[in-house]
């Protein structure tokens, strides 16, 4: 039995008071490599901090069950390496890692059980479908839908892509305004490769539906749709109150998009991944810019903040 790489009396003492309680982490481009995979560095960084009491959130755009591979291989890692060192205090402490999921329209506990819902109201999920996926420019998007027991989208994609990068299969209807639910939606997603066509599309949102719901637009072909309030930052304060930790005081998050912004200005520290878009680190020029999600930059950051061996 190997020994525990932080060491018992770091896990006792150092962590107890700082310098963050709790971590948030982005998936992609963020955690994940360009593979849609987790490093092994990444995986053992994560397990040392959780071993030692710091709480580990994921606060990703994905949907529950595209989170369900990555959700494996931690848990996985994380059993594993509980069991292969001599570290008692570690290993009962490692708790695993709440989940918010959907920009914050869910929020899950270690254990899987959904402890939080905010879902956009039925009728203006309607309109959106009626305004957005009705008209002439319908085959211009693939139209994605969340539930919290069911990913939809409009357009097949290939499986094997899928379950790579997703461990899951949404279910594929091509008939928005007729087979889509328009109850209990936490996000809808808006998919193009035409940009401009987004624009229009949030700017339109915005001005019809804007009392509602709040648009971000995550990449330069996804736009993402929730309920008014909803954010990543919302979802980690609601984190914050069940495990007692202030996002100001207590909090290290990454990211590398716009819908990372409000969560990365909120927290102690922000850190914006070398591969970020550009319109973020514009939008938070006071946030550090670490090493890329294909360098391990998250792991690195966070053995250099925390002093891990």
């Amino acid at each position: 039995m190997s020994q525990c790489s932080v060491g018992e009396s770091q896990c006792m003492f150092s962590f107890s008071s700082g310098p963050f309680s709790a971590v948030a982490l982005d998936l992609d481009g963020t955690i994940l490599n360009n593979d849609h995979n987790v490093s092994t560095l990444t995986k053992a960084t994560l397990y040392d901090l959780s071993s030692c009491g710091v709480h580990i959130i994921i606060v990703t755009g994905r949907p529950r069950q595209g989170v369900k591979n990555i959700e494996d291989s931690l848990s996985e890692y994380f059993f594993q390496s509980s069991r292969a060192v001599d570290c008692s205090t570690c290993t009962a402490r490692v708790r695993g890692f709440h989940l918010i999921s959907s920009n914050g329209a869910r929020i899950f506990s270690p254990s899987g059980n959904l402890i939080y819902q905010q879902n956009i109201d039925s009728d203006v999920v309607r309109s959106i479908y009626e305004r957005f996926a009705g008209g002439e420019l319908a085959d211009e998007l693939l139209v994605s839908v969340h539930q919290t027991d069911a990913w939809w989208i409009s357009k097949a994609l290939p499986e094997e892509w899928l379950l790579k990068k997703y461990g899951s299969l949404p279910r594929v209807r091509k008939d928005v305004l007729s087979e889509f639910p328009v109850e209990g939606v936490g996000k809808i997603c808006l998919r193009s490769h035409d940009k401009q066509l987004l624009d229009r599309y949030q700017k339109e949102a915005d001005m019809m539906f804007g009392y509602s719901v709040i648009t971000v637009m995550t990449s330069n072909h996804g736009l993402d749709i929730m309920a008014r309030g909803v954010s990543k930052a919302s979802g980690l304060k609601l984190v914050g109150e069940i495990l007692n930790f202030d996002l100001s005081r207590d909090v290290i998050a990454f990211g590398d998009s716009l819908n990372d912004k409000d969560m990365l200005s909120t927290v102690a520290k922000g850190c914006i991944m070398r591969n970020g878009r550009d319109e973020l680190k514009e939008l938070l020029p006071h946030v550090e810019v670490i090493g890329g999600n294909t360098e391990d930059g998250v792991a690195q950051k966070l053995r250099e903040v925390f002093m891990l061996n």
